[in-house]
């Protein structure tokens, strides 16, 4: 008999142990099964050996009911905290415990992608690397996140067996499993049926920083004290903590049992504003607080929940959403010398231009209210109006209402009962849609020719317009048109990348312009898939003539007109609706010829933002504003004729779904 060591060592211990627990199936369900032997010693009232390949079968009587607990899976993007450690250790004891009652047990183990959690930490390690995810096509980016959460993956499932889990292993999900992705998209396409899915174009809580939508749970509400700035509107004063946002203005709006304003309802007043002379409406709605400020509040529909509610109920009355903040939280559009200014910079300076012009009456500066803000980054939250899909909750709260109030369900302590009562009747619809690359695509295409969704359709082909790499041109900002130039290093490893994307997509024919550093993506890509290549002089890069060569910033200085006019161009060149008019010809050419077959088009920025813009019916604004990144792919759809309008291309939802 060996000595006991003076300590225990668990290191050497306990790893030795859950080994031979896990390799004797002891875990698993459907290994812990009673055996005849069993049965006939129970019959005679005798203790029945354990069989030896299970060593935690227990002794006595076996039951047919079963018990089984899934593990809420933990994120698979970093190691366990003490909070993990908890409930393994609650979620173990009750597992081990029905186990050795005689119940056939299954603890189900699992981790989750946990989308925007996951997005959020990734988005710190490429801010320590000097990277930015907005600078990363969406395949490249996904693959990394893919690669970065497996690590985590491992760490977290071995930190779960150090702990002594008694889950079984074998069938470990993890939430992007082909099979649980099935199981999202059958049960979102049936709730759509159901018409408890729906798509629809309101404000929506805007995190600037992370530049996505969050729900209404993931909003942190704090009380700050800001000014209360009072400013006259004709013959009006209103009161608003957010003077940044009249730009978006459409109407001013009153309480209708409110008195002193009730001459004013339905008449249009004139008002002195920074970019010059207004007019606005004064509607009569509930939602007004006679108590706020002066009574009377100004409608921003684009960039207030409440002021897009009131818009929608008076929308025969007065102009809909004027969008004056964009995505990053700056002013956009309609905003005069306050164009490209953050939110909090422009607040200051619209306040001076009001005092200047004599608008701003006075300024309470002790005005506390509760803010939104991103329960991740803290950032305050842009009220921003988008088309997303929502959960009916309505219909789904209906039911837990009932089984509260008729005392099916207790609550301990009581007073949670109310908590939970009024959360249920008062409960918004569910934004489920995120504006991030990682997590579960939405499986909703729509039709470019007219909008129309299709839910959970299988396509017909697939068309991935991929813009070549990197060249020293375009490191550079040159100007390089039709110019031969080849790719860098950089420009040969991003289009190695896009080739290993695509790899495995069962690419058929790959189409290139015959200018060198698409050719170069194409025989990269056709190395990869086997693909062959046909090369098209009509997918060319746009002719800048005389301009190419000069530096990018040489050119918008002296040829505006040329660079920004849809039908300017430079001296032998071509202007914008020239290249759209080649480029688009040429797609329509492929689209007749090979309809049915999955395509890679290696070519040019401006080519593609065209064609998309035709597509998508995008104004000349939005065409500009768009440019794809250096080997970033953009993926068309090709599927039977819209029912709507017998248009045969669409496009995925570039969204993900809330988890």
């Amino acid at each position: 008999m060996s000595d006991l060591g003076p300590r225990y060592e668990h290191k050497e211990i306990e790893e030795n142990i859950y080994r031979k627990w896990e390799e004797s199936g002891c875990f698993n369900p459907d290994k812990l099964t009673q055996t005849d032997a069993d049965r006939n010693a129970d019959r005679h009232g005798k203790i029945p050996h354990r069989p030896a390949s299970s060593p935690c079968l227990p002794a006595g009587r076996r039951t047919k009911s079963a018990f089984t607990i899934m593990m809420p899976p933990p994120n698979a993007n970093g190691s366990l905290h003490m909070g993990h450690a908890v409930f393994v250790t609650l979620e173990d004891i009750m597992t081990r415990y029905w186990r050795m009652k005689g119940r056939k047990t299954l603890w189900l183990p699992g981790a989750d992608h946990a989308g925007f959690e996951t997005q959020v930490v990734f988005d710190k390690k490429l801010d320590k690397e000097g990277r930015n995810r907005f600078a990363i096509d969406r395949e490249t980016l996904w693959q990394e996140i893919w690669d970065f959460t497996q690590v985590n993956k491992k760490v977290m499932e071995a930190q779960l067996r150090r702990l002594g889990a008694s889950c079984d292993w074998s069938r470990e999900t993890f939430t992007l499993d082909p099979k649980i992705i099935g199981g999202v998209y059958a049960t979102f396409e049936k709730m759509y049926r159901e018409g408890l899915v729906y798509r629809a174009f309101r404000v929506i809580n805007w995190c600037p920083k992370h530049r996505t939508a969050l729900s209404d749970l993931e909003v942190k509400y704090v009380e700050r004290v800001d000014p209360l700035y009072y400013i006259k509107y004709g013959p009006l004063t209103l009161a608003t903590v957010r003077p940044e946002t009249k730009f978006g203005d459409t109407a001013l709006a009153v309480n209708p049992k409110d008195k002193r304003y009730r001459k004013y309802i339905g008449k249009e007043i004139r008002a002195k504003g920074i970019l010059g002379d207004l007019k606005f409406k004064v509607v009569a709605d509930e939602a007004v607080d006679p108590k706020f400020g002066t009574g009377v509040v100004k409608v921003t529909p684009a960039h207030d929940a409440v002021d897009f509610e009131i818009w929608k109920r008076h929308e025969q009355e007065i102009a809909g959403p004027k969008i004056i903040i964009d995505e990053s939280g700056r002013l956009t559009g309609e905003v005069g010398e306050f164009k490209g200014l953050k939110v909090a910079e422009a607040r200051g300076k619209v306040v001076e231009k009001m005092k200047e012009i004599g608008i701003l009456l006075k300024m309470d500066s002790e005005y506390k209210h509760q803010v939104a803000t991103c329960y991740k980054c803290n950032s305050t939250l842009e009220p921003m109006p988008k088309p997303q899909w929502f959960v009916k909750m309505e219909p789904l709260a209906k039911p837990a209402i009932k089984a509260v109030e008729s005392g099916k369900i207790k609550f301990h302590p009581e007073s949670s009962r109310k908590v939970c009562l009024h959360w249920l009747k008062n409960i918004h619809d569910w934004n489920i849609s995120r504006q991030i690359i990682w997590g579960i695509r939405i499986p909703a295409w729509f039709c470019l020719k007219c909008g129309e969704a299709q839910i959970n359709i299988k396509t017909g082909a697939r068309w991935y317009l991929v813009r070549h790499g990197e060249t020293d041109s375009v490191k550079n900002n040159i100007v390089e048109g039709w110019q031969d130039t080849p790719l860098n290093d950089t420009g040969l490893a991003q289009a190695e990348t896009s080739a290993l994307n695509l790899k495995n997509k069962k690419v058929d024919l790959i189409i290139s312009s015959d200018l060198k550093r698409s050719k170069q993506t194409a025989e990269i890509i056709s190395r990869e898939t086997g693909a062959k290549i046909i090369y098209d002089p009509e997918l060319r890069e746009r002719n800048w003539g005389e301009l190419e060569g000069v530096s990018k910033a040489e050119r918008d200085l002296h040829h505006q007109d040329s660079t920004y006019s849809y039908e300017g161009k430079s001296k032998k060149g071509e202007s914008l609706k020239e290249l759209e008019a080649r480029a688009w010809s040429a797609f329509q050419k492929y689209l007749k010829l090979y309809p049915d077959k999955n395509m890679v088009f290696s070519i040019h920025g401006g080519p593609i933002r065209l064609i998309m813009g035709k597509l998508k019916k995008w104004s000349l604004e939005e065409v500009l504003r768009y440019y794809p990144l250096p080997s970033e792919t953009v993926t068309i759809d090709l599927h039977k004729p819209c029912p709507k309008c017998k248009g045969i291309i669409y496009e995925q939802d570039p969204d993900v779904f809330d988890t």
